[in-house]
């Protein structure tokens, strides 16, 4: 009997793949081209990807044996889940696989912002050692707001109660509403009621046709002026320009976003690209590579929680 074969477009931890490789022959294929996704993909039982490869109408028509597409993280926005599932196929994800880590990722972003922490290395690094040009703020003193409250987005805030800022939280469907007000925080009756009095605003909202640039010039005319802004979410929930816009007006203070738009290369080491952003050189945005829930811990829990979904599943 001819074992399922599982290639996987994106890396996941080795207990993932081990697991898989004892059943099914798993295949490889970092950073391919579309070509190869196309072709790879007709002839795969499953295939496991992340946030970068797209799962559109294409792919999934041009491979009628494919049973499984796995998404080794949370969202799906990136795989078109309707048609998908409407072809027979399965999707599968794991969606608090990386909770904890997003959620310690975002606090330490706003403890990095408050204490003008990408000033400081820039100023040490030039032998500037004048710290009173250098002062920052307490959390304790301002009031933090966090846009969607979900699974991320109440993690972050059991996280903030330790530091005990006031805290405003805008999400119209969650379902930890009664633990946010009851460690404290206020639930806003809507988005310009948490813009106007937030000192930092966390984004821990899903892309949705209703999220999509969600973020934009009017979001911007409506917040506090020096706002701090993080973005852990999705990339799609931004409007780039319209930040750019409010950093030169000064109304933002500071971005710090996991995301680019378009996405960097993961896989190639930085002489086998070309890849620019104007975030990348910005002095008030800071930039990671989509690595929020990119810790050992979480991308293990990840890679083993859906090797065995997929191996239940074929």
């Amino acid at each position: 009997m001819n074992k399922p074969k599982i290639t996987i477009f994106e890396a996941i931890h080795h207990a993932g793949f081990e697991l898989l490789s004892q059943n099914c022959n798993v295949e490889v294929a970092y950073g391919a081209p579309r070509a190869e996704i196309i072709e790879r993909t007709s002839t795969s039982d499953a295939i496991i990807v992340k946030s970068v490869v797209k799962v559109d109408r294409e792919l999934i028509d041009s491979a009628p044996k494919l049973k499984i597409i796995a998404r080794a993280g949370t969202g799906l926005e990136n795989i078109h889940v309707e048609y998908a599932r409407n072809q027979g196929k399965k999707v599968l994800s794991v969606p608090t696989g990386n909770t904890v880590s997003a959620a310690e990722f975002a606090i330490m972003q706003m403890l990095l912002l408050c204490r003008r922490i990408p000033e400081v290395y820039r100023a040490v690094s030039n032998r500037d050692f004048r710290r009173q040009l250098l002062e920052g703020r307490e959390l304790m003193a301002m009031r933090v707001g966090l846009i969607g409250l979900g699974n991320v987005g109440i993690e972050v805030a059991r996280r903030l109660k330790a530091f005990n800022p006031d805290m405003i939280a805008y999400d119209p469907s969650s379902r930890y509403a009664d633990e946010f007000q009851a460690m404290g925080g206020t639930m806003a009756d809507s988005l310009n009621d948490l813009t106007r009095v937030a000192d930092i605003i966390s984004l821990h909202t899903v892309l949705t046709p209703d999220t999509s640039d969600l973020v934009n010039d009017q979001f911007f005319e409506q917040i506090k002026p020096g706002l701090l802004l993080i973005n852990t979410a999705r990339g799609g929930v931004v409007n780039e320009d319209s930040v750019i816009k409010a950093l030169e007006t000064k109304r933002l203070s500071f971005y710090a976003t996991d995301f680019m738009n378009p996405e960097p290369p993961f896989d190639f080491p930085p002489d086998a690209h070309r890849f620019a952003h104007p975030f990348l050189t910005h002095s008030r945005v800071v930039t990671t590579p989509h690595l929020a829930a990119s810790t050992s811990d979480a991308q293990e829990r990840i890679a083993i929680d859906l090797a065995r979904q997929i191996l239940i599943a074929l």
